[in-house]
């Protein structure tokens, strides 16, 4: 069976996977609040849930470090990872870890030891509001140990994918989220903590989580951090690069405070309470969106790394599919069973239940809308575009949603709080898709894409380092063949997905053929053609052997000093570099793996990493 190759097959489920991966991990700190939230609500009642809004905008101001770097690992490990730099890797994830942990502890102090004025600086009268400042001022004290987890977890998250153990993310937040479940229940019906109890039992899940992830490094790790010291000029790198993501976190906390005082000045109390449930249970839609732009972040920043410009671009067009379709879809889900939650988070106010409902599905419509404006801000993000990028963050942070608000409520009084803010997530998304049709801001320096088809094969002309032009489509061997790159001494780059052995032999032939053409030796071309065979065909005969073969990924590029070759596949877990550090000549068999262990002792290195639990493969041959 012939298939139209474009070397992105197994990525394409990469991305599914990463985004369903990051669907969970994204609730690390989130479900935690939006569990407390409801239980407040329902057992404590509508003063403690008002008192509970007190602190969602602080969880924005604390998400700033977290988000920070969670994008750092996310950018700089991929791009690392993409290069095939894993010392690299291994020490900025140290740095990454130990920068988290420092930063924990101002917020540790500000959160118990200086609440007072924290309260005071974002709005509320401490002598005015006594009864509520108490409530909150107790939840922040026994919530303050928690800050040390939660500044280590946003790093761990990112690279259990990494590392190939994306299934002990989704672990380690259901043991979390167990216990604080389980905990809240029991503090708020047996022991009768309060909101002191809500915020210990919050703070035991995180140590939870944060434990259950530490584990992975008992087994067998490709990035286990390097243990050094911190390189300060590498950790600025790190804060540069989650920059735009930590200004939308800032500029959230601004207008979360900034539409508390609103709220509570238009509709009173009970409003304010309603808002306070809807922040609360907001982390559920939030996840959808903050899932989508992971991916791309994740995937887009490991092309980048590659200098795959092409993949890049094909995962910012899936991301804008997850935010329109499924993120559809998980709204309509959610409007749904609005009805229900706001039952249990109303504790029986009738008008409490009312405001609720309708905070949720109004709610639940800005989903799309604002996931498609995340989705662009991360790939502007992947492309180098900060200040665009962080220009979009401070849009989708809030400021247009404060701006909508107070004109709404001027117009039509309380009535207007809820449907504000689909309306300016609409009204921002509208401005983005003008403005990335009109600019192109989006491609990067990608354009001139124009394609004719015919049968298997891919040829791309005119490749300038980051701009690609001049699409076309010819006929041989169900090759990806893109040539003239004028830039960063790359003349060529051939790719594609084979699906059996006839189809690897004619990838390899062409890479050969193609190098031989370039100027490569005789010897360096057919190198790289047995490194592709013997690779390829092995992972096709045994990779896939207890199911449906899926093929593998596959691609060369040929620079003036050396070829690059990665093999990209989802089937068994293989380590051909640490396989071959272990295996020991049998002496009944001494030709056994004889192909690769010529291979890795005649290629400069080869390097291995496990994606989004998928095998990555990267092998550098140098050029005579």
């Amino acid at each position: 069976m012939n298939h139209l190759q474009d070397g992105d097959a197994v990525l394409r489920r990469m991305y599914h996977r990463s985004v369903r991966l990051n669907l969970i991990g994204t609730l690390t700190v989130m479900i935690n609040t939006v569990v407390d939230g409801m239980i407040i609500g329902h057992f404590l009642g509508g003063q403690a849930m008002a008192a509970f809004g007190l602190i969602i905008p602080l969880y924005s101001l604390l998400s700033l470090i977290p988000v920070l770097l969670r994008t750092a690992t996310q950018m700089l490990i991929g791009k690392l990872v993409g290069r095939g730099d894993m010392e690299g890797a291994r020490r900025m994830i140290f740095e990454l870890l130990a920068g988290g942990l420092i930063t924990a502890i101002p917020f540790f102090l500000m959160f118990s030891v200086f609440r007072e004025p924290l309260f005071q600086a974002i709005g509320f009268n401490v002598n005015e509001n006594t009864a509520l400042v108490s409530l909150a001022s107790d939840y922040l004290l026994f919530f303050a140990p928690a800050l040390f987890p939660i500044m280590v977890i946003p790093v761990l998250h990112p690279l259990m994918q990494f590392d190939g153990d994306g299934n002990r993310s989704p672990f380690a937040i259901y043991c979390s989220t167990a216990v604080n479940l389980v905990g809240d229940i029991i503090s708020a019906t047996v022991f009768h903590g309060g909101m002191a109890g809500m915020a210990l039992v919050t703070t035991i899940s995180c140590f939870v989580e944060c434990a259950v992830l530490l584990l992975h490094f008992k087994k067998y790790s490709v990035l286990r951090p390097t243990i050094g010291r911190v390189n300060i000029s590498e950790m600025g790198e790190a804060f540069k690069a989650g920059f735009p993501m930590m200004i939308s976190e800032a500029v959230a906390f601004i207008t979360g405070v900034m539409l508390n005082s609103m709220v509570y000045h238009y509709g009173g109390e009970k409003t304010l309470a309603a808002l306070s449930t809807g922040n609360a249970i907001w982390p559920f839609l939030l996840s959808v969106a903050i899932s989508i732009s992971s991916a791309g972040l994740t995937l887009g920043n490991v092309s980048m790394g590659e200098e795959d410009y092409g993949t890049v671009q094909m995962i910012f067009r899936m991301g804008i599919w997850y935010s329109f379709i499924p993120g559809s879809f998980f709204a309509l889900v959610f409007i749904i069973f609005a009805d229900p939650i706001s039952v249990f988070a109303s504790s029986g106010d009738t008008e409490l239940l009312r405001l609720t409902e309708e905070c949720l599905r109004f709610l639940a419509l800005s989903l799309p809308t604002m996931a498609f404006c995340r989705t662009v801000e991360s790939h502007l993000m992947v492309l180098g575009k900060k200040y665009t990028a962080s220009v979009l963050g401070i849009a989708n942070g809030g400021l247009i949603l404060v701006l909508m608000t107070w004109l709404m409520c001027r117009v039509s009084g309380s009535r207007g709080i809820w449907p504000a803010r689909p309306v300016s997530s609409a009204v921002l998304a509208l401005f983005v898709f003008l403005f990335w049709k009109v600019t192109g801001v989006t491609k990067g320096n990608v354009s001139g894409d124009s394609e004719t088809t015919s049968h298997n094969v891919r040829e791309v002309t005119g490749v300038s380092k980051a701009d690609v032009s001049g699409d076309r489509e010819t006929t041989s061997h169900n090759v990806r063949k893109v040539t003239g790159i004028t830039k960063g001494n790359v003349p060529g780059v051939w790719e594609t997905t084979a699906y059996n052995v006839r189809e690897v032999i004619d990838f390899s032939q062409a890479v050969r053929e193609g190098c031989i053409s370039a100027g490569v030796s005789g010897r360096i071309s057919n190198l790289a053609a047995l490194c592709i065979e013997e690779m390829a065909v092995n992972i096709i005969q045994w990779g896939y052997q207890f199911e449906k073969n899926y093929g593998v990924d596959l691609r060369v590029v040929f620079r003036e000093g050396s070829i690059s070759i990665r093999f990209r596949d989802n089937g068994i877990k293989f380590d051909p570099e640490q396989y071959i550090k272990q295996f020991v000549v049998s002496s009944e068999d001494p030709t056994k793996n004889y192909g690769l262990r010529i291979i890795a002792g005649m290629v400069k290195d080869m390097k291995y990493i496990s994606l989004v639990d998928c095998n990555v493969v990267l092998i550098n041959i140098e050029n005579d």
